[in-house]
C-alpha cells in the first residue's frame, strides 16, 4: 500500500525570492535570501480628520500570524499622512511592533512608503518599506536590516462625523506580508 503524504508550508515561499548558489555541492543547491518571512492577518480602524484645507488619516494595526523562525508572532502599531490640499501629499509612514509570546524580546519596523489611501473604501493594496530599529532578544539579530511590506486593506464598515473638523472612521480586515532580507 502507498503511503500518501502532502507538504504544507506555514509561510508564504516564492521563487523569486530563493538564489541558485552555481559553484556549491548538491547540499546547498538553493538558498533562501529572506532573514524573516511572515504573512498576517487581522483588523485595521482609520481615523481620518478633515479641516478646511487638509486630511489626516491615522490606522490602528493589530495582527498575527506565523514564522517558521521565531512561531507564533503579533505586528501592531499604527501608520499615518496626510495632505494639505489642493497638491501637497506626505509620505505614509509608521511603527509597527513585531513580538512573539514564545521568543523573548521585540522588533520595532520604522515604515515609510509614498502617499497611500489608508482608508479605502474598496480592497487596496500598499507597498511599504522599513527599516528594524530597537531590536531586542531572539530579534535581535535582525537590528539594521531592511525590508518590505505588501498591506492589503479590505474595508468592511465606514462612520462620518459632521462640522469642521469632520472625522471619518473606517475599518476592516487587512493582510500584512512582511519580508526581511
Amino acid at each position: 500500500m502507498r503511503t500518501s503524504r502532502r507538504f504544507q508550508h506555514s509561510e508564504q515561499w516564492l521563487l523569486e525570492d530563493r538564489i541558485a548558489l552555481s559553484g556549491a555541492g548538491a547540499t546547498a543547491e538553493v538558498a533562501t535570501a529572506a532573514a524573516l518571512r511572515a504573512v498576517v492577518h487581522g483588523m485595521y480602524t482609520t481615523t481620518t480628520t478633515f479641516g478646511v484645507d487638509t486630511e489626516n488619516a491615522t490606522s490602528q494595526i493589530s495582527d498575527a500570524g506565523q514564522t517558521r523562525r521565531f512561531g507564533p508572532i503579533s505586528v501592531s502599531g499604527s501608520l499615518s499622512n496626510n495632505i494639505v490640499f489642493p497638491s501637497h501629499k506626505s509620505q505614509t509612514t509608521g511603527t509597527l511592533t513585531v513580538t512573539s509570546p514564545t521568543q523573548d524580546g521585540s522588533a520595532t519596523l520604522d515604515v515609510t512608503g509614498a502617499y497611500a489611501n489608508l482608508a479605502p473604501t474598496k480592497r487596496e493594496t500598499i507597498r511599504l518599506t522599513f527599516t528594524i530599529e530597537n531590536a531586542t532578544g531572539a530579534f535581535k539579530s535582525l537590528n539594521g536590516r531592511q525590508g518590505t511590506i505588501i498591506l492589503t486593506l479590505d474595508p468592511s464598515g465606514t462612520s462620518s462625523g459632521t462640522g469642521l473638523p469632520q472625522t471619518h472612521v473606517s475599518h476592516g480586515n487587512d493582510t500584512m506580508v512582511i519580508k526581511v532580507s
